[in-house]
């Protein structure tokens, strides 16, 4: 994993930004992710794009719940991802967490509430929204 040879006390990630000569992924197809329903409970244009989020190390350790005019969001880590649960569980979540708003952002909803719940491997986040229809 990438990290800088000295990294100050407060680093947490390391992430590149810039334009490539040629694009890296063309389609949803061209992603290494797990199949839809591995992360979340319906297949729905919010979750095909919260799917796409990326994560450390590529495992995407997150589970999604649709209920009416709400998801939550949990850390679900498996195998070695485990071992590293505690040092990026919020940055995972917190990027998850921002393709989910702006996804259903597209979708014409509005977010009424973020709500956190838990610590530790139990932590979890409830996004409401409202909107015509709460279906997606």
């Amino acid at each position: 994993m990438a990290k800088p040879k000295n990294p100050a006390p407060d680093y947490r990630i390391l992430i590149a930004f810039g334009k490539t000569s040629q694009p890296a992924r063309i389609g949803e197809s061209d992603f290494k992710r797990r199949p839809i329903l591995d992360v979340g409970n319906e297949d729905n244009p919010v979750a095909r794009a919260a799917r796409l989020a990326p994560s450390a190390v590529n495992f995407q350790p997150w589970k999604m719940e649709f209920a009416p005019g709400k998801v939550t969001l949990r850390y679900a880590p498996k195998g070695i991802v485990k071992l590293f649960a505690p040092n990026f569980q919020k940055i995972d979540l917190g990027i998850y967490l921002k393709h989910i708003e702006l996804a259903l952002k597209h979708e014409g909803k509005t977010i009424t509430a973020i709500t956190p719940s838990g610590s530790g491997r139990d932590f979890a986040v409830m996004v409401e929204y409202g909107g015509e229809s709460c279906a997606l």
